[in-house]
């Protein structure tokens, strides 16, 4: 299941990166708010999470399915869209390329 796959993948990247001020937020836009928040204690997440019920992000961001991995810049515009689970192999959205991209947006800042 691309969720439990991708859930320590996004602690290790909240984990490794918070102190520079990025942030990882879970968007959940299917299950009911008792199971999101089961899945998280489960999992030991630490990274918030909202619901978004009534599928308010799909505009701005194009969303086109579950999963979705977006890094956004602190302009607020879409700096990666990854489409497909977050995977350290390279069959899926690789996350080395998601930690690429990540690593010069947090660059830029110094």
């Amino acid at each position: 299941m691309p969720c439990t796959d991708e859930a320590p993948i996004l602690q290790s990247i909240w984990d490794r990166y918070r102190s520079q001020g990025v942030y990882v937020l879970g968007v959940d836009v299917k299950d009911l708010t008792g199971d999101a928040l089961g899945f998280h204690k489960e999992f030991g997440l630490t990274f918030p999470t909202v619901r978004d019920g009534e599928g308010n992000i799909e505009g701005p961001y194009g969303t086109t399915g579950v999963p979705e991995s977006f890094i956004i810049d602190r302009n607020g515009k879409i700096a990666a869209a990854l489409r497909g689970p977050l995977s350290a192999s390279g069959s899926s959205a690789n996350v080395n390329g998601f930690v690429s991209v990540l690593d010069s947006i947090v660059a830029e800042r110094s």
